[in-house]
């Protein structure tokens, strides 16, 4: 487990919904919070939001996380220091990137969202699209298509579990789920 100074909240939501709004404070291997474990402001990957979460919500799965994920990721919760709809531009602020430093999705609060900035793959939306990005052209020398094309590949071979093509599944199952479940609804509330 790991643990931060951010306290219990009713709902698990809530809970990381301040954590991200805090831009991820420092993260510890203890509860006294003396053994640093991730200095604040950096992006957290899945396992580690994971543990986080588990720390004080036994009952958290990594399906219930994503769920929160998708909901921080689509739902215009952060607070700013710009409070104008205008300037968000209708874009969230929950970013999801592929970390090539540690080999990992990771995740923050972005600071100064724009539309290219949390534009997100058409095959998971809390992964942003590499593909809007110069900083990924020189990819185009490698075998592969496309920068995603290669992320894809790389993460298999680096990422370990929680490569991109089992993170769009889970996502993709959990999108799935929902949509069912919005489904389920109408039919009941339409008899």
């Amino acid at each position: 487990m790991i643990y931060s100074n951010i306290e219990k909240k009713e709902d698990v939501y809530d809970y990381y919904k301040e954590y991200f709004n805090k831009y991820q404070p420092a993260t510890y291997n203890d509860e006294s919070l003396t053994d640093l474990q991730c200095s604040a402001g950096r992006r957290r990957g899945i396992k580690d939001l994971y543990k986080l979460g588990k720390s004080l919500y036994p009952e958290l799965t990594y399906d219930k996380l994503i769920e929160v994920l998708l909901r921080l990721r689509e739902e215009l919760i952060f607070t700013t220091s710009v409070d104008s709809a205008s300037y968000l531009n209708n874009k969230p602020l929950l970013v999801g990137y592929i970390c090539k430093d540690i080999k990992k999705i990771v995740f923050k609060k972005s600071a100064l969202p724009n539309g290219n900035y949390c534009s997100s793959l058409d095959e998971n939306p809390l992964i942003y699209d590499l593909r809007l990005y110069s900083e990924y052209d020189d990819f185009d020398k490698y075998e592969y298509d496309t920068p995603y094309e290669h992320y894809l590949e790389y993460s298999k071979k680096h990422f370990g579990k929680w490569n991109i093509e089992y993170f769009n599944k889970r996502v993709n199952k959990i999108i799935d789920e929902r949509k069912k479940k919005d489904r389920s609804v109408k039919e009941i509330s339409s008899e």
